[in-house]
């Protein structure tokens, strides 16, 4: 349990620190941007869907709670006519990427064993013979 509580603090004093340089860039001539804070939003919400286990998930959740809620201030700052709508569009739509993203990265990893598999077993005498392929 103790363990489980330092890593949830290591990893939301990552993500704090994460945001206040996303938020108060030092040298940096571009200014932040709600689009980014509500990207960094969709991410963390995505990871809620993609982590093992309930405190884990639970943890990205109220990341994406506190990124979405920068991403909203700021959209306001910017002028933006709903910048509630504004931020949880954006944060949705990242959050679909992410796991779009994080499916195809699972199919091509499971693909490549797969092929390796074949390719172990193609090499094997005589396999392609017995199929009726050239070998």
């Amino acid at each position: 349990m103790f363990r489980s509580r330092l890593n949830r603090f290591k990893l939301l004093s990552v993500a704090l620190v994460s945001l206040i340089a996303i938020a108060v860039p030092i040298r940096s001539e571009v200014p932040v941007a709600s689009a980014g804070l509500a990207q960094c939003a969709g991410l963390m919400h995505a990871m809620s869907d993609i982590v093992e286990g309930a405190d884990q998930a639970l943890l990205f959740e109220e990341l994406a709670s506190a990124w979405a809620s920068a991403g909203i201030e700021k959209a306001r700052q910017e002028g933006h006519f709903y910048p509630e709508y504004f931020v949880e569009a954006a944060m949705m739509s990242a959050a679909d990427e992410w796991r779009r993203r994080s499916a195809r990265e699972a199919f091509v990893s499971l693909l490549e064993q797969e092929m390796s598999l074949c390719d172990r077993l193609a090499e094997k005498d005589g396999l392609f013979r017995l199929a009726g392929a050239p070998g």
